[in-house]
């Protein structure tokens, strides 16, 4: 009986051994998640399609959740089926449908920005107004937050508050923007507003134009 026990334990050990030694291609191949995504499925159709997945811990992320494998063979028997292959098709169509709306109301956004721009007309002032006005405004601001006076600023300073004060009061930039609000791309939208709104007050006032295309890079 000994001898028996003995040799069972080494066949079980043999067994082991040549499991371990067998070709990569020959072992059982587990996927994860992106993987079994990436081949056709959804989330949804995971849950409904295949068994449950095999939990394994993350080797990178210990204290992360538990990865969730799923054995290649049992995906690719699922794709054969003609369950998987309507929900696939229903999911593309989906997909499709979803990005033809977002794309429609992307091209929607922009005519609205196109005609935006296009009714912004900016207001000639003689510079040395102008500059009183942008000034005035500025001791205003900075009144309303608790100081007296402000320091003379140097000529790039007072371009840069010159081309604010126009793009804030001589022109319909504060009123168009507020109908960005909502729009598909809005952040895009929301530079090309500025920037052009920008080339607009540089033809106008060709005494700012450094200064108006250096704040259209910003």
């Amino acid at each position: 009986m000994k001898a028996y026990l003995k040799q069972l334990i080494r066949d079980d050990i043999a067994r082991h051994a040549q499991e371990d030694t067998m070709p990569e291609k020959q072992k059982e191949q587990l996927i994860s998640q992106s993987a079994v995504l990436s081949m056709g499925f959804t989330k949804s159709m995971i849950g409904k399609l295949l068994p449950p997945p095999v939990l394994k811990r993350n080797p990178h992320y210990a204290s992360s959740a538990p990865m969730k494998l799923w054995r290649e063979d049992d995906v690719r028997s699922v794709m054969g089926t003609q369950e998987f292959q309507t929900m696939a098709a229903k999911a593309v169509a989906r997909k499709a449908a979803s990005a033809k709306a977002v794309e429609t109301k992307r091209k929607n956004a922009e005519a609205i920005a196109d005609e935006l721009i296009a009714s912004i007309h900016v207001t000639r002032w003689d510079m040395p107004i102008l500059e009183e006005a942008t000034l005035n405004a500025k001791q205003e601001w900075y009144l309303e937050h608790g100081n007296v006076d402000i320091l003379s600023p140097n000529t790039e300073t007072l371009e840069r508050w010159m081309v604010n004060f126009i793009r804030h009061n001589l022109c319909e930039y504060d009123d168009k923007l507020i109908n960005l609000f909502g729009l598909v791309g809005k952040e895009e939208l929301y530079h090309r507003l500025k920037t052009e709104t920008l080339a607009k007050i540089a033809g106008v006032y060709p005494e700012l134009d450094v200064e108006c295309k250096r704040q259209a890079q910003e």
